[in-house]
């Protein structure tokens, strides 16, 4: 019976997140602060807590006592920060969702022409993690393009070509319990998708572009 109660309960929430999003401008925002610090995670049975997944990063909080804590892969291939420069959106969803209580990773490509300031990269490969309020970021390794030529298609590649070899570990280390596509672009969705599938995880793909726009 604990465990029934502690399923609904996951899914409550989940289910909360993606009809909020349907509700904001057909999944294209979760735009207020203040729904944020209402999106309230659900009772637990007593004695009972969601799975932990990979270890805590430090330097974030806990959720209260009594609420689910949900595992958040947000995959945008532009995210930024307050220390890169745009995009904001991710960061500033991510920075409510941990204020929450809830664990966020957002996957990331290190090349972005609308950032100010690219991520230092360490040596080696694989991606760069590093922590910003609260919220893990991973950086992927891409080349640097200019214009919307052949050099922003090897960009857009190279990232997918590495989620998609380490969705496995994202769906094993961080144990995510909403997986979110995006990166503007939909060619983030198969990732996600493959990501979720393997995590049990709730697929979200968050529209908020026309892309590619001279077609259209």
């Amino acid at each position: 019976a604990a465990r029934s109660a502690l399923s609904f309960s996951r899914r409550s929430a989940i289910s909360w997140l993606s009809s909020w999003g349907r509700r904001s401008s057909v999944m294209s925002g979760f735009r207020s602060t203040g729904d944020f610090r209402r999106w309230a995670a659900y009772p637990l049975a007593p004695g009972h807590l969601p799975p932990q997944g990979a270890a805590i990063i430090g330097d974030r909080p806990s959720a209260p006592p009594g609420r689910i804590r949900l595992n958040i892969l947000l995959i945008n291939h532009y995210a930024g920060s307050v220390r890169h420069g745009m995009e904001f959106r991710p960061y500033y969803m991510a920075r409510e969702w941990v204020r929450a209580g809830h664990r966020v990773r957002i996957a990331a490509a290190s090349y972005s022409h609308v950032r100010s300031r690219q991520p230092d990269l360490q040596p080696g490969p694989g991606p760069t993690r590093e922590l910003i309020d609260g919220i893990e970021y991973l950086w992927y390794p891409t080349p640097a393009y200019g214009g919307n030529g052949l050099s922003r298609v090897r960009n857009i590649f190279a990232f997918l070509r590495q989620m998609h070899r380490d969705a496995r570990r994202h769906a094993q280390e961080f144990a995510p319990d909403v997986v979110i596509a995006s990166s503007t672009y939909p060619m983030d969705i198969w990732v996600a998708r493959s990501i979720a599938c393997r995590a049990g995880a709730r697929l979200v793909f968050e529209v908020h572009d026309l892309w590619p726009l001279s077609p259209i």
